[in-house]
């Protein structure tokens, strides 16, 4: 009789661990402006849920011609309230949908008629953490729109199911690639490294499964949590490195992103909006300032959902980011030994390489000193002479700026630094209020003797806790946790440095910097991501603020330090006309005080392009305040006229010239009658030629009003008989061509007459045994010439008057 209980009792916890569906059909009409509820029992399940069994969806079938003047909610026996849908999806029913932990949309960005499964408004993971799932569940209907719509409540059901977050999410699709990070280990602990496998799930299509079998790349690695405050955290950054099969580092092409070996993964769980790296290393990449390249990813390790990541370059040294040379171990004198390095200022727990010999502000107080550690070159293979050099020149430089002449333009700070650099770093830190900077996860590097011998601010990292406030200079406030260098306030009494600061900004907000390029890319980012951001909220329960706080806060914060950095005085430009024909002059020069240049072209104030497209002429301040113009530069059309010569009589010839899209023509036939083409938007004509005469055939081709040009081809009618006598303009020689004065005639016979005629077909100069012909007062362009030599044989060529 015991065994048979125990039977009986295992026998029941098997069928209590099976999927169960508990249905109501209440099929009631809800009136408009009420709140109904409507209750379920569920019973025999496990006394507590858990992630091997529990809560797996809710699906209801709603008739209501307006889905989104519906909310719908869910409470489970326990008390546990969670939005379904807030009025979301505009028109038409919800036809057996089903809200489930995980899926490849969510209902926030899902529009009505609503089928088949979604992510709820609300995180349903509150209903799986170990409550009791027996007992009453409530559904919530709230229809508060007064429109003489309403809905009827046709059914609504609870699912439950073993392993329900791993079989939502084997369920379910990401737009975004899938990391798989399988590690035998079981656990990626702080440091060090553990070894695993990375599997890329990246089909191209904009739908890659959770569960596929197949991936787009296989690799081996090693990975630890990174970050100093983040890596005890529940959902951690990783810093990882791919590794071949014998254990050493490998270059790989993560998601088209440069070759490199190392990587980050960062968690955003300090992100309320979950994009704040992409959108400031793009907004800085824009600038021309190099930041690293992201790109967003869903995880899972062992299997399990880790939400989304973002993939982020490290600090490397190489052609695609930190393009310094190559410092090897031996590099320990001369030319060699001065670079490249990348060195940080960043209290992180590790050893300094060295201290600062100046106080720091910490809040608007001097204080303690600050650290640095080298970077590049690793630890281990940094040579001591070379830790003493870089250390010396930061000194230097830190002298210079710290000293009675730290303004002097040859021997103060700039002797050291690259201002460029400062300013466009201070610009990134303050457009995202990055106080988790300056002080902190800043990164510098040094330059070669003989590529600069500077050093150089940046690259931008780790604003992950920026985009704060609207006012306030971050270098002036600090963090009240670390100390800031004090470079940042004697900075910005450096009157140049400040000039220039205001004029850089002020160019960046007319061009790359506006509201317009803020906004559209957050919009852009949060189109990419939403779903992804849903399903890390459900599974992480962090919060996530509205993106349209931060499209405020980023639209405030640069108006506020536009009026900070005061009003600048641009450069006037003296382009008219913005639309040139290829080989014509541009020229931009206003005065000696002022700098030019052309993107693309030369760094002068005349340019000569030759190649069709779209450029733009800039001029510059000694501050760097820019003025600029985009000009368009169209092709310029050589048109040559293609055809008989010598026709006969009565006969039909095609004269044609290249075409060239968006080309306007005008033909122009003496002695000779258009038959077909030959229209402005023609680029051939048909000529019917009849009695025998001189003639001729022009055309101009036009792309716009001053980028045009003409042709002429002679033309002389033929009695053919079967036995012709060709002359051509093979047989006298007329030069130079171009001609700007005296025009040479050479044949074999003496020339009697000759006659210029120009494009309308008017004869425009006519002279008698003439020799050489003077054409300087004949207008540029295009003309033909006749001549009659002493045979009585007419013979034509043409020429080109300068």
């Amino acid at each position: 009789m015991k065994h048979v209980v125990v039977f009986t009792l295992c026998l029941l916890k098997i069928m209590s661990m099976q999927a169960q569906t508990f249905t109501s059909s209440p099929n009631q009409l809800c009136a408009e402006g009420t709140g109904l509820s409507f209750n379920q029992t569920v019973s025999g399940l496990p006394i507590q849920s858990s992630p091997s069994y529990g809560f797996y969806e809710v699906c209801i079938t709603l008739n209501h011609p307006k889905a989104s003047d519906v909310s719908l909610a869910l409470q489970s026996p326990s008390g546990t309230y969670v939005t379904l849908s807030n009025s979301n999806g505009g028109n038409a029913n919800f036809t057996n949908a089903c809200f489930r932990l995980y899926a490849s949309n969510s209902i926030r960005y899902s529009n009505a008629p609503f089928s088949g499964v979604y992510m709820a408004y609300d995180a349903l993971k509150n209903l799986t953490d170990y409550q009791n799932p027996n007992g009453t569940w409530t559904l919530y209907y709230n229809d508060n729109v007064m429109n003489g719509v309403t809905g009827t409540l046709v059914s609504w059901s609870i699912h439950f199911a073993a392993n329900p977050e791993t079989t939502a999410l084997n369920t379910s699709t990401s737009n975004l690639p899938i990391f798989k990070i399988d590690v035998p280990s079981g656990y990626i602990p702080d440091d060090p490294k553990v070894a695993g496998t990375l599997k890329v799930v990246n089909t191209g299509t904009g739908s890659n499964a959770f569960n596929a079998a197949t991936f787009n790349g296989q690799y081996n690695l090693g990975i630890e949590r990174q970050g100093y405050t983040s890596a005890g955290g529940d959902k951690p950054n990783y810093d990882f490195e791919l590794r071949d099969n014998t254990g050493n580092d490998t270059a790989v092409a993560l998601l088209g992103l440069p070759p490199e070996s190392d990587w980050i993964l960062k968690s955003c769980y300090t992100d309320e909006y979950m994009m704040k790296d992409p959108v400031t290393f793009e907004m800085s990449r824009r600038m021309g300032y190099y930041a690293p390249r992201t790109k967003f990813v869903e995880v899972q390790v062992n299997g399990e959902y880790a939400g989304m990541y973002i993939l982020e370059e490290k600090m490397k040294r190489d052609v695609n980011r930190i393009n310094i040379a190559k410092l090897n171990a031996t590099d320990t004198s001369g030319v060699e030994l001065t670079g490249g390095y990348i060195f940080e200022i960043n209290p992180n727990g590790d050893p300094a390489a060295w201290y600062s010999n100046y106080p720091g502000y910490q809040g608007p107080v001097l204080t303690g000193t600050y650290e640095y550690k080298v970077v590049y070159p690793r630890q281990n293979l940094l040579h001591p002479t070379q830790l003493n050099y870089i250390h010396s020149f930061v000194d230097s430089f830190e002298d210079a700026l710290h000293g009675p002449n730290y303004q002097d333009p040859v021997n103060g700070w700039r002797k050291y630094a690259s201002e460029k650099d400062l300013i466009d770093f201070l610009i990134v830190s303050e457009y995202s209020t990055n106080y988790d900077t300056y002080g902190r996860s800043t990164y510098l590097y040094k330059e070669k003797s003989t590529d600069g011998n500077k050093i150089h601010c940046g690259p931008p990292w780790d604003a992950d806790r920026g985009y704060c406030c609207d006012t306030g200079w971050v270098h002036i406030i600090t963090h009240g946790g670390w100390i800031f260098p004090f470079w940042w306030q004697t900075l910005r009494t450096d009157s140049v440095f400040n000039k220039k600061l205001a004029c850089r900004f002020a160019t960046l907000r007319n061009d790359v910097l506006t509201n317009v390029a803020f906004t559209n890319l957050i919009d852009s980012t949060q189109l990419l991501i939403r779903h992804s951001v849903q399903r890390n909220v459900n599974r992480w329960q962090n919060y996530v603020q509205d993106i349209n706080t931060l499209k405020t806060n980023v639209v405030n914060r640069l108006a506020w330090m536009q009026s900070q950095l005061g009003g600048t005085v641009f450069p006037p430009m003296p382009l008219s006309n913005t639309t040139y024909c290829a080989g014509d002059p541009v020229n931009i020069f206003i005065g000696n005080q002022y700098g030019y240049n052309f993107q693309p072209g030369p760094d002068t104030s005349f340019f000569v392009p030759t190649v069709a497209g779209n450029y733009k002429a800039i001029v510059s301040s000694s501050y760097g305040c820019k003025t600029s113009q985009s000009i368009t530069v169209t092709p310029h059309p050589q048109p040559v006229i293609v055809g008989n010569q010598y026709p006969c009589r009565n006969t039909n010839e095609v004269y044609k010239v290249t075409h060239i899209p968006g080309s306007v023509y005008v033909w122009n036939v003496n002695g000779g009658t258009p038959v077909s083409g030959c229209g402005a938007n023609d680029s051939s004509c048909t000529v019917f030629w009849g009695n025998p005469t001189f003639c001729m055939v022009t055309v101009k081709q036009s792309l716009t009003v001053t980028c045009a040009d003409t042709d002429i081809h002679p033309v002389t009618i033929q009695i053919c008989t079967g036995i012709q006598e060709s002359y051509t303009s093979n047989d006298f020689l007329v030069f130079p061509s171009p001609v700007t004065k005296l025009l040479h005639i050479q044949g074999d016979m003496a020339i009697l007459d000759a006659d210029i005629i120009d494009a309308t077909g008017r004869v425009v100069l006519s002279v008698s045994g003439q020799q050489p012909i003077d054409v300087s007062m004949l207008p540029s362009g295009m003309y033909m010439i006749k001549v009659e030599d002493v045979q009585k044989k007419i013979l034509v060529s043409k020429f080109l008057k300068e």
